[in-house]
C-alpha cells in the first residue's frame, strides 16, 4: 500500500466537491496537502467556478447526488442540469473529473430516481481517474460501470486512531449508560438510516436469549423511520439503551468504549466508514459479506455473514460473545490503512496520467 512519493513541486491542483465537512475528507485532503497538493474547497456557483478553475488540474467529486437532491422533481431537475453544465465548464478549463466512488449509486435516492443513474452514467464516461477502496468493491465498480474500466485505481479508506477522543474507561463508559460492567454489549453507531436495517437489528437482538444489551444511537433524517424503531423498542425495551440525535464527536468514545462489538447489518455497501471508525476505537465488527468489507474485516477483528443465509446475522450475533477479540490486534491492523499511503497513490496517478 506503498508508493514512491513524488516531487512535491509537481503535485497537482485539485478542487474537492467536497474538501471539509466531512471526516474523510477531511483527513484525506489534508494527507494530500502533505504531498505537496493543492486542495481548493469548490463551491457549486457558476459564478464562482468561472473565477476560479483557472489553473486547476483536476476537479474531484466524493458523493454528486449532495448537489441536485431535492424533494422537488422539478428542483432536482433543474440542479442536476446545473451539475452537467459544471462537468463539462470545468473540462472546458482543462481540468479533467475525478470521482472516489464511496458507493455504486446514493442511498438516499432523488424523488426522481433516474437522475441518479444518468448522474453515474455521465460521471463515469467523463471522469478520467476513478477511485475505489480495495480489490472488492472496485470489482464491483467495474462491472456495474464498465466506463469505469481501464480508468480504475484502489486505494484504502484511511483510519481514524487518534482523530476522535478516545480516553474513557470501559467501566465508565457502561456506567454512563447504566449497563452491569460485566454485561456483553452490542452497539450501533451512526446515522440512522433504512438501508442500515435497524429493523431487522432491533428483533434480532429481542429473539436472542442471554443477558446482553444493545446500544442503539445516532440521529434520523426519516421521521417515519424513527417512529418505526422508536415503536420496535418499544415492543421489548428490556436491556436496550436507544439514544436518537446527532452524537458530537467527543462522545463517540463513550458509545464504543461501552460496547463489545459493533454491528452494522447493512442492506448494501460498497465502501463502509463506520466500519473503518469501529476499529480505529479498536471494536470488532459484524457486518454482511459485501464489498470493501471483505477485504477489511479478517477473522480477528470481526464477523462477516452471507446475506444468503436467512439466519446468517443471528449466528453471527451469537457468535461474537465468544472471547476472541483482541483490542491490540484490531488496532495493530486498522493502522495499515493509512491516509498518506492512500494520496501518495492518488496524486501518483493522476501525475502519471496528467
Amino acid at each position: 500500500m506503498t508508493s514512491k512519493e513524488i516531487p512535491k513541486s509537481v503535485a497537482p491542483t485539485i478542487m474537492a466537491f467536497p474538501g471539509d465537512g466531512d471526516s474523510y475528507t477531511e483527513c484525506h485532503y489534508q494527507a494530500m496537502r502533505n504531498q505537496g497538493a493543492h486542495i481548493v474547497n469548490g463551491i457549486f456557483s457558476v459564478r464562482w467556478l468561472i473565477k476560479n478553475l483557472q489553473g486547476v488540474d483536476f476537479v474531484h467529486f466524493h458523493w454528486p447526488s449532495f448537489s441536485y437532491r431535492h424533494v422537488s422533481r422539478v428542483h432536482s431537475a433543474v440542479r442536476f442540469m446545473r451539475l452537467c453544465f459544471l462537468f463539462m465548464l470545468a473540462k472546458s478549463y482543462g481540468a479533467s473529473i475525478i470521482w472516489t466512488a464511496h458507493n455504486l449509486y446514493p442511498h438516499d435516492r432523488n424523488s426522481w430516481p433516474v437522475l441518479d443513474v444518468f448522474a453515474r452514467r455521465i460521471l463515469t464516461r467523463l471522469a478520467t481517474h476513478v477511485f475505489a477502496h480495495g480489490p472488492s468493491a472496485a470489482r464491483i465498480v467495474a462491472t456495474e460501470f464498465p466506463a469505469t474500466r481501464g480508468k480504475l485505481t484502489e486505494i484504502w479508506h484511511g483510519h481514524w486512531i487518534d482523530y476522535y477522543k478516545h480516553g474513557c474507561s470501559r467501566q465508565a463508559a457502561k456506567a454512563k449508560f447504566n449497563i452491569p460492567n460485566d454485561a456483553y454489549v452490542y452497539a450501533f453507531i451512526g446515522v440512522c438510516k433504512y438501508y442500515k436495517n435497524l429493523h431487522e437489528l432491533i428483533p434480532t437482538f429481542q429473539s436472542m436469549p442471554g443477558t446482553a444489551w444493545l446500544i442503539i444511537t445516532g440521529r434520523f433524517q426519516d421521521t417515519a423511520y424513527q417512529r418505526q424503531i422508536e415503536n420496535l423498542v418499544a415492543e421489548k425495551p428490556d436491556r436496550i439503551r436507544f439514544v436518537a440525535g446527532y452524537v458530537p464527536d467527543d462522545d463517540l468514545q463513550y458509545y464504543f468504549a461501552a460496547s463489545d462489538i459493533v454491528v452494522m447489518p447493512y442492506l448494501e455497501i460498497l465502501t463502509s466508514g463506520s466500519a473503518m471508525l469501529a476499529l480505529s476505537f479498536g471494536r470488532p465488527v459484524v457486518a454482511p459479506r459485501r464489498g470493501f468489507l471483505k477485504d477489511v474485516i479478517v477473522p480477528n477483528v470481526g464477523l462477516l455473514y452471507d446475506t444468503g443465509d436467512k439466519n446468517g446475522f443471528r449466528t453471527a450475533m451469537a457468535d461474537a460473545q465468544a472471547p476472541r477479540f483482541d483490542e491490540a490486534e484490531i488496532l495493530k491492523h486498522v493502522r495499515q490503512y493509512d491516509w498518506d499511503s492512500s494520496a501518495r497513490t492518488v496524486i501518483n496517478v493522476l501525475k502519471k496520467h496528467s
